[in-house]
């Protein structure tokens, strides 16, 4: 259990080092680098991640037909096989290109549909209005820490969707990080206020919000490895320009 603390904290350090010097290409390179590389550790030995889909994500797509849906920073492939299994043309990317080698494999063997990138999201081109859906799921960290608060975050989310499509975000709060790690505290993660995500989206004029709460629940991603109950937010926008 000490390992995965200290690996998740690990994780914590680097994610604030990128924020702290993202002017600095040479700084950036080096912290990517080391990113990779506990995000493969993280996903091939870590045991801080639950191996089911997300819950959000059978909500988000009830009541609409599969399209074409992006996962950002997918991990182990959870979510991106839960919604290609449910007839969806999915893509994911993430920057762990060691652990990715294992969800190709897995991909294979099952035979679904699915296109699988390595990139770090700096870099990952997410079109024009190309997705039917775009997952964000215990994946803030690729803004730093609150996608709320990252405009360029949000202005690519809105170009990248269709008319009609879904954006899909969820999260433990603030709150509920620091309650499973409070080494946590120490750094900017989760968003200030609630509400800031559902806030930034609403402002942007095109979102309507399909379901906004904070509620109790079991976040998918714990880095203390216990997944005991703790502030959770779950969001679904759909653009509706």
């Amino acid at each position: 259990m000490k390992a995965i603390v200290q690996l998740s904290i690990r994780l914590f350090v680097l994610v604030y080092s990128m924020t702290v010097f993202a002017q600095e290409k040479d700084s950036i390179l080096m912290l990517t680098d080391e990113l990779r590389e506990a995000m493969n550790e993280t996903l091939l030995y870590g045991d801080i991640f639950k191996r089911e889909h997300s819950i959000s994500l059978v909500e988000a797509i009830r009541d609409i037909p599969p399209g074409k849906a992006l996962d950002v920073a997918m991990g182990d492939g959870r979510n991106t096989f839960f919604l290609a299994r449910n007839g969806w043309e999915t893509t994911g990317f993430d920057i762990a290109d060691v652990a990715l080698d294992s969800v190709r494999a897995r991909a294979s063997r099952e035979n679904l549909n699915v296109e699988i990138i390595t990139s770090s999201y700096e870099i990952f081109d997410f079109g024009s209005e190309k997705w039917d859906l775009i997952a964000v799921l215990y994946s803030d960290a690729i803004c730093g820490g609150c996608c709320a608060y990252d405009d360029e975050f949000i202005t690519t989310v809105k170009r990248a969707l269709k008319p009609g499509g879904r954006f899909v975000y969820e999260a433990s709060t603030r709150q509920g990080l620091i309650d499973m790690e409070p080494e946590a505290a120490k750094y900017p993660f989760g968003c200030k206020e609630n509400e800031d995500i559902k806030n930034a989206f609403l402002n942007t004029g095109v979102f309507e919000i399909i379901h906004f709460s904070v509620e109790t629940g079991i976040s998918d991603w714990d880095p203390s490895g216990r997944f005991e109950p703790v502030e959770m937010l779950y969001m679904i926008a759909e653009k509706v320009e």
